[in-house]
Formats: C-alpha cells, sequence, structure tokens
C-alpha cells in the first residue's frame, strides 16, 4: 500500500463539527484510528425506537372473484352451452 499525500482544510472540518454539534476526528495513523474507534464507542448512545406501519392492500378477492367467475363459466359451457350446440 502507498501512502497518499492528501490536502484537506482541517480548519473548516473543525468549525463545520462546531457548528453542527459534531466532532471532528482526524486519523491519520493505525493508532489515533483505534482510540477515534474508542472515543466514538463511548460517546452517548441514545435509544431510538421506531414505529412503522405497512398499508397492506389484500389481492385475494380480487383474485378469487375471477376465479368463481371463470369456474362458472366452465360449469356453464359444459352443462349448458355444448350440450345444446355440440
Amino acid at each position: 500500500m502507498v501512502p497518499v499525500q492528501i490536502e484537506i482544510n482541517e480548519d473548516l472540518l473543525k468549525e463545520i463539527a462546531h457548528k453542527t454539534g459534531g466532532e471532528f476526528f482526524r486519523a491519520d495513523s493505525e493508532e489515533k484510528l483505534n482510540r477515534i474507534w474508542k472515543d466514538i464507542s463511548e460517546l452517548e448512545k441514545t435509544e431510538i425506537t421506531v414505529s412503522q406501519f405497512t398499508d397492506w392492500f389484500e389481492l385475494f378477492f380480487t383474485f378469487l372473484q375471477i376465479a368463481l367467475i371463470l369456474l362458472l363459466l366452465e360449469w356453464f359451457l359444459r352443462r349448458i352451452w355444448w350440450r345444446v350446440w355440440p
């Protein structure tokens, strides 16, 4: 892996973090990254409850009606139509 030099505006990022109530972390080594992960995991944890409602639209009765119509049509064709007109 080749290290790449990246120029960032740390002052601007710190200002954004301060204005938004966040924190700015700069990890330029694996040791600092591990410390940052530890600091983040120690931050206040807020429990969030989510209520999710799903509006269901049942298609069962539509298909049931189609099936019953087809069954009646089959009965009509078999018992009446084809006996009268072979």
